[in-house]
């Protein structure tokens, strides 16, 4: 049996967010038993992790390595794996441990989630860096200030080592909380979705399967509701209202006798040899949402009719392809009027802004107008401004 020791809080850091996200979903899968302290499970585990990974979503996983990093090697060396040569991706580490899943052996009965600082270097799992393993994705929160002023490490940073059972996990966690990777000026946008910290908390002291099942379930429909957008455009506006307004998400929520579902999408870039996080958004889906009361001031009996016209305008080709030429060489000549729109609906939606309401609908109306009315857009977008009720 191995136990996997909770000793690191769950936090908002990335690092917290990628173990506890890989500890999530082998938890529910592999444990024997678990607590908010820690989970028993068979050697295995990570065996069976491995194993279970399927090729069409690491294939997806566009994550360059750095120069600096050699995980893809290092690693298959500790386990006794056959190192080939390749390229340096993390969907070609993927490939490798899971075609090798058998070679994953557990030499060990604990695995500690515990930061300890020696000589100038955070070690987890480990007692000297020359037993860990050193990747630069782990690495973005950019450790500073660990220890009081006395030590002389403030203005210092760290090098973080991990054990091999430990970037196992850690690698589950970036598997299974990984979103999408855009390009933008030559650089890569990766963004990462995982469960908020009080989130993580509540399941594993709850003690319930299912429960997490669910979670880690309503999370992946999140996740590909906001790799859709991603794909197209990255608006934080758009996304939140998106999954404000998915209808299918929260009956999924209500369904599972739950209040909300609370995550935190993070949008790293790389720079150089080194990731930097660049934006944190907390995204809750709740069961009964405040946005609802505020429609129903203006729409009354019509609210659900309203909803689906919101949900309609959030995935309609035309919208998503005006807003996704922002992207472009050339900008569809309505793009400002729809971009526009998206923003008053979220100051509507978001702060009770009936002017922003009007706003919205202005918007939608000179973007028709920019349109030949008998093109197919100029038809859709009359389409969804007939599609909002009155609220006259």
């Amino acid at each position: 049996m191995v136990k996997v020791k909770f000793n690191l809080p769950p936090d908002t850091t990335f690092l917290s967010s990628v173990l506890y996200e890989g500890v999530l979903h082998a938890t529910s899968r592999y444990s024997l038993n678990y607590s908010y302290k820690e989970a028993e499970f068979k050697p295995e585990f990570l065996k069976e992790a491995f194993k279970d990974l399927r090729q069409e979503e690491y294939n997806n996983i566009r994550i360059t390595l750095t120069g600096n990093d050699n995980i893809n090697e290092l690693l298959f060396k500790k386990f006794n794996i056959p190192v080939k040569i390749q390229n340096k991706t993390l969907r070609d580490t993927f490939k490798n441990l899971n075609e090798n899943f058998n070679l994953l052996s557990i030499d060990k009965e604990e695995i500690s989630l515990q930061q300890v600082e020696r000589k100038g270097n955070i070690l987890m799992d480990v007692n000297k860096k020359e037993e860990g393993i050193s990747f630069q994705l782990l690495k973005t929160d950019r450790y500073t200030g660990f220890s009081s002023l006395e030590t002389g490490y403030m203005d210092k940073q760290f090098t973080l080592y991990l054990s091999k059972e430990l970037t196992l996990i850690a690698l589950l966690g970036i598997h299974y909380s990984y979103v999408y990777t855009s390009r933008e000026n030559n650089k890569d946008n990766i963004y990462f979705l995982f469960n908020s910290p009080d989130q993580i908390s509540e399941l594993l002291s709850k003690n319930d399967k299912n429960y997490i099942n669910t979670i880690l379930d309503l999370k992946e429909n999140i996740k590909s509701a906001i790799r859709k957008i991603l794909q197209k455009i990255y608006l934080p506006e758009l996304i939140l209202l998106e999954l404000l307004f998915n209808i299918e998400l929260v009956n999924k929520i209500r369904s599972g006798n739950l209040d909300k579902i609370s995550t935190m999408l993070f949008r790293i870039k790389r720079e150089g040899n080194t990731y930097k996080i660049y934006e944190v958004t907390p995204i809750t889906v709740f069961k009964d949402s405040v946005f609802t009361e505020k429609i129903r001031e203006y729409f009354r009996n019509s609210t659900d009719t309203f909803i689906k016209a919101i949900s309609g305008f959030l995935k309609n080709s035309y919208v998503l392809n005006a807003l996704g030429s922002f992207n472009m060489k050339r900008k569809i000549d309505e793009a400002d009027n729809i971009l526009r729109a998206v923003q008053n609906l979220y100051k509507f939606v978001i702060l009770g802004d009936s002017q922003a309401l009007y706003g919205f609908i202005r918007e939608l109306w000179n973007a028709y107008n920019k349109t030949d009315e008998d093109s197919s857009a100029g038809k859709e977008y009359i389409k969804l401004i007939q599609s909002i009720p009155s609220w006259f």
